[in-house]
């Protein structure tokens, strides 16, 4: 009996069929990322997020709403202007140089236009895939600011009320009652700053001009803190309330936004996952 051995010899493939079938694998995958990273939803949209860790989102038109609307105003006019205003009363007997009257008043100011973003509605913006179409408003007037006022309000008045106000109802540790009743003392002193007036109307080194400019963004600041630390019902930060000593992250785990446009509140919630940093879970701060 004969015994036959055989061993099977290995069968190479030719070195142009290995380059062509690397350099199709290569493009079919980066078709598919190309694919994964358009895709809004569905499998490739997950798998996209599961290679690179980021979620595929595009936000609809009520979302882009909200956020265009948080941006409040859009200040794309700030001019100075000049303007003489004449006027005349005659006399029906006598002769105007005798009899009539003449009047001559320059009159400075400055004016704000631009366009409101709170007036957009719903069919303003449209979202197309990952474009977003968006149809602003009329633009307008916001504010005129004449310098020809010969009375009124003193600056540095309203603007030492407005300090004592702050100290006294908004401090360190806030009491309710104090913080109710500054939110109608500060709205008052507001209502008194829109009567102010400056006896020098230079605009060149004018610091009388700078302090009642000053004193625009101090009121707004002032407002929007007093209101908003009347409205947060627990102690936070530099916020210390006596009659909520206590931290409430169930209800007041948000920020506090406040819009000059109707006097009006709004919140934003906390983010507890950074995209570069590591993530630290919020806790009662201790000493």
């Amino acid at each position: 009996m004969t015994e036959t051995s055989f061993t099977p010899s290995a069968r190479r493939l030719p070195l142009g069929k290995l380059l062509l079938g690397a350099t199709a694998g290569a493009i079919f995958a980066l078709m598919l990322a190309l694919l994964a990273g358009r895709a809004e939803s569905g499998i490739l949209a997950g798998l996209w997020s599961t290679l690179t860790g980021r979620d595929t989102h595009i936000a609809g038109e009520g979302s882009v709403i909200e956020r265009i609307q948080r941006l409040q105003r859009l200040e794309t006019v700030v001019f100075s202007m000049d303007k003489i205003v004449t006027g005349s009363k005659e006399n029906a007997l006598l002769p105007d140089f005798l009899a009539g009257d003449k009047l001559l008043l320059l009159v400075h100011g400055e004016v704000v236009a631009g366009i409101d973003f709170s007036h957009l509605q719903a069919g303003d913006v449209r979202v197309d895939r990952k474009d977003v179409h968006l149809r602003l408003p009329a633009p307008q007037i916001f504010t005129t600011r004449l310098d020809s006022a010969k009375s009124g309000e003193r600056v540095v008045d309203v603007l030492h009320d407005l300090r004592r106000t702050m100290q006294a109802h908004c401090g360190v540790f806030r009491f309710g009652d104090d913080l109710k009743k500054g939110v109608q003392v500060v709205a008052e002193i507001a209502e008194r700053s829109e009567r102010t007036f400056i006896g020098d109307k230079s605009k060149v080194y004018n610091t009388a001009r700078v302090e009642a400019l000053e004193l625009e963004n101090l009121v707004e600041t002032a407002v929007s803190t007093m209101i908003s630390a009347e409205a947060r019902k627990e102690s936070r930060g530099a916020q210390s309330r006596d009659d909520y000593p206590e931290r409430d992250d169930k209800n007041w785990m948000k920020h506090t936004l406040w819009y000059k446009e109707g006097n009006r509140l709004d919140y934003k919630p906390v983010h507890l996952r950074p995209l570069t940093v590591q993530t630290m879970e919020p806790k009662v701060r201790t000493y």
